[in-house]
């Protein structure tokens, strides 16, 4: 495992059939390789985990939240699914860079709850794209959410850039209807 993720010419997307053939022998030492080796290894070894569905649990999920490297991190918060996370995921959503605000606002999607509904709405006038685009998407799965909530949200905001995001994703999700 360390050779895989010390070696950069190895294209994860060629690395992951042959790591699916080798379940469950590989999850014990890619999970033991997020606690050491460079950004760069974890950040590979945090490809592998997703592109192999394998989810860390809590210890290794609050330990990947504590990096201060802003591109570790944002991966890391596409990794967090436990609701004690909550509290941390939140902290997040004001962070400087937008890769992470972007990465916290989807963690909320699948960890977050109705209380989180303004926080989004208010996101959607980030000046990132990414940030509003995960802002919409988040409402739209959220408890207390929805396609009208989106709507809504999409409405009161006084930035057209979040307007056209809300507008956006609420068409991508009627399209996306409409295919089934």
């Amino acid at each position: 495992m360390p050779l895989c993720l010390r070696r950069v010419d190895w294209p994860v997307a060629q690395l992951l059939p042959c790591l699916r053939d080798c379940r469950p022998w590989v999850d014990e030492p890619l999970l033991a390789s997020l606690d050491s080796g460079s950004e760069v290894e974890v950040l590979r070894a945090i490809e592998l985990l997703k592109g192999l569905r394998i989810a860390p649990g809590l210890p290794f999920q609050q330990s990947l939240l504590a990096q201060a490297a802003p591109a570790l991190l944002a991966e890391s918060l596409l990794l967090a699914d436990q609701p004690a996370l909550l509290v941390q995921v939140r902290s997040f959503l004001s962070h400087s860079d937008n890769r992470v605000r972007a990465a916290a606002a989807e963690a909320l999607a699948r960890i977050g709850d109705a209380s989180d509904l303004n926080t989004l709405t208010a996101m959607l006038g980030d000046l990132s794209w990414r940030v509003r685009n995960a802002a919409a998407r988040a409402i739209l799965v959220l408890p207390g959410g929805g396609e009208q909530s989106l709507h809504e949200a999409g409405e009161r905001c006084g930035d057209r850039y979040g307007r056209n995001m809300a507008q956006h994703v609420l068409a991508e999700r009627a399209m996306a209807v409409a295919d089934y």
